[in-house]
């Protein structure tokens, strides 16, 4: 049996644009919202502030943890938020 893919195993920066059917504040809540991310495609998701303290919306500097339905969880950091687009890394 196989072992699942992890976002882990990527070594090199990537960008990833993706064309979804929605508003654009529906959109920008899946991603920066911990209790509406998951309604997409993840578990669990955990945001923390700067300085480590649990908060529902990202905010840049902060990171989080997401556990994906496979079963594999990631951790990274928000790098940007702005009218243009989310920036994070793991």
């Amino acid at each position: 049996m196989k072992k699942p893919i992890s976002l882990e195993n990527f070594a090199e920066p990537y960008t990833l644009t993706i064309w979804i059917s929605a508003e654009i504040e529906r959109v920008r809540a899946a991603w920066l919202d911990s209790n509406e991310i998951t309604k997409w495609f993840l578990t669990t998701a955990k945001n923390t502030t700067p300085d480590g303290a649990e908060t529902r919306l990202a905010e840049v500097g902060g990171k989080y943890t997401w556990t994906w339905i496979e079963g594999t969880t990631d951790t990274g950091t928000y790098q940007r938020i702005d009218d243009t687009g989310v920036k994070f890394g793991w």
